[in-house]
């Protein structure tokens, strides 16, 4: 139960990530905000250890990155490191994705595969994640670069941008998926 619950409060937190660095920016609080985020993204990592997520090691590494970045903004009292992050996420995200074009299954096919427990996709299944893992490392290129942009913006910008309006692009990409999801299924199994 409290291991649930801390993890809950760690994956808020990292989503929450955008607003935490404008407030501690704002009201000049980062040197405090800073060390407590290191205690979060650690905790989180060490939770995460035991996962069986297809994107564990994923996870990890993006905790390990955000660990090393607000450690390092702290000690050297660069307070733009911090705002790296979603780029550096967005990178991982793309090098995951991508990386999995190559392999026999795409990142997208394997957690197709899991709603099949175990039997055969169906020929079209594997020819459509293919393609949404392509469309995918689409969007973490172009929201990483507009990422890496709103840096020199202006922290309002950064925050608006990476905090809220990437999120509402994630989840409009995840809306027209699955909606061209259920019109490719349809048209292939009926």
């Amino acid at each position: 139960m409290l291991k649930k619950l801390l993890l809950t409060v760690c994956i808020i937190a990292t989503i929450a990530y955008p607003c935490i660095i404008y407030a501690g920016l704002k009201f000049e609080l980062l040197q405090y905000v800073l060390p407590i985020l290191v205690v979060v993204f650690a905790l989180r990592f060490i939770l995460s250890l035991k996962g069986k997520s297809q994107l564990k090691y994923f996870t990890l590494l993006s905790l390990l990155v955000a660990c090393i970045l607000c450690t390092c903004s702290f000690l050297f009292k660069r307070l733009e490191l911090v705002l790296y992050y979603p780029v550096l996420v967005n990178t991982l995200f793309f090098a995951v994705f991508f990386r999995s074009l190559f392999e026999k299954q795409s990142i997208i096919t394997r957690f197709a595969q899991l709603t099949f427990k175990g039997q055969a996709l169906p020929a079209y299944v594997e020819t459509y994640t293919r393609n949404v893992t392509k469309v995918w490392c689409v969007f973490f290129v172009l929201n990483g670069v507009i990422a890496l942009v709103t840096i020199f913006l202006g922290i309002e910008i950064w925050t608006l941008y990476n905090g809220l309006i990437s999120y509402i692009l994630m989840g409009l990409l995840m809306a027209i998926e699955y909606a061209t999801r259920v019109y490719v299924r349809h048209r292939h199994e009926h």
